[in-house]
């Protein structure tokens, strides 16, 4: 009989709530089918927060350029 392990959510920095389960199926290091850039941040909390400050700089940066900029024409 297959059992349904319930829904999933996204907690974010990869991780969802299947991972804060308590069980014997604990997975070792990042998951095989994570990117390349989760794959290298993993296990490096600093690293992942100076990303997140880096990403939300550069999408504050363009969206404050593009109101800047009379907004987007859609015509």
């Amino acid at each position: 009989m297959i059992r349904d392990n319930g829904p999933i959510h996204n907690v974010g920095f990869g991780a969802s709530s299947r991972d804060f389960e308590s069980g014997d199926k604990e997975q070792q290091g990042p998951s095989p089918h994570s990117g390349f850039i989760s794959r290298a941040l993993d296990d490096n909390p600093v690293m992942k927060m100076a990303s997140s400050i880096v990403a939300t700089g550069i999408a504050a940066t363009v969206a404050g350029k593009l109101l800047r900029g009379g907004g987007l024409k859609l015509r």
